[in-house]
């Protein structure tokens, strides 16, 4: 299965990269992902807040649905069963 991302052609972040292949360069490589790592979440976070604030882009839930979400994990797909909705479109409460 493969599933495509949302926003990724949008956000703008650079490759952790590194010349030299020993124990520092590998720390410091990591350094710099959880930096890139920020500034993407960030990135993400003000266009999903910009997105939200214009009326006629907010989208409501379908009534009497769930959602499912899936992402990769060390041993394979892993697959979450979010939340359901009740006859009027809200996130139902259990």
């Amino acid at each position: 299965m493969e599933f495509s991302y949302a926003n990724y052609d949008k956000l703008k972040f650079d490759i952790a990269l590194e010349e030299e292949g020993d124990v520092h360069a590998r720390l410091y490589i990591r350094i710099k992902e959880v930096r890139i790592a920020i500034h993407i979440i960030e990135q993400a976070v003000r266009n999903t807040l910009y997105a939200r604030t214009k009326k006629e882009e907010r989208s409501s839930l379908k009534k009497n649905s769930c959602a499912i979400g899936i992402t990769e994990g060390w041993r394979g797909e892993i697959v979450l069963f979010s939340f359901t909705t009740d006859s009027s479109g809200n996130i139902r409460q259990s």
